[in-house]
């Protein structure tokens, strides 16, 4: 004789901790805001004590100076022409080290005598220069297995 059990009937839903409409969103912001003016409190109470404002100026000391610097000027330029100065200082250095590290990385590649010369399997090393190109490349070659030939790893 067989008998079946029947399924035991679904266990009812257990009541969820709910906030209020918005108050994840809220408790997110208040406790940033909290964040930045405990930093600011610590930042204004060591300035005070320090009393050396070469060292730590205060909160307003630096408010002050960027107004002045942004309205006024520094070394004679405009705040925006510094900005820009800057940013072409990045571009070009970014734009050299890109141009720099290509030219080298397809050197590497093509020229035989300068693969070689490093020791072990050219196209391992090739696969392996590809893909450091990305973060974690090196990990993708491993775990794709192209690394894996006579038991290297």
């Amino acid at each position: 004789m067989t008998t079946t059990l029947a399924p035991a009937p679904p266990a009812p839903p257990a009541e969820k901790a709910t906030l209020a409409p918005g108050g994840g969103l809220r408790r997110r912001i208040a406790l940033r805001l909290l964040a930045l003016v405990v930093l600011y409190i610590l930042w204004d109470v060591t300035a005070r004590v320090m009393r050396n404002p070469a060292f730590i100026p205060s909160p307003g000391a630096v408010w002050d100076q960027l107004i002045t610097t942004s309205t006024e000027g520094y070394s004679g330029h405009s705040l925006l022409e510094h900005l820009g100065v800057s940013l072409r200082r990045i571009v070009i250095g970014s734009a050299v080290g890109i141009a720099g590290g290509l030219l080298i990385g397809v050197l590497l590649g093509t020229v035989g005598w300068l693969r070689a010369s490093g020791g072990g399997d050219p196209e391992e090393k090739s696969i392996r220069l590809a893909y450091q190109a990305f973060p974690s490349g090196d990990l993708i070659v491993k775990n794709q297995g192209l690394l894996k030939k006579n038991g290297k790893a």
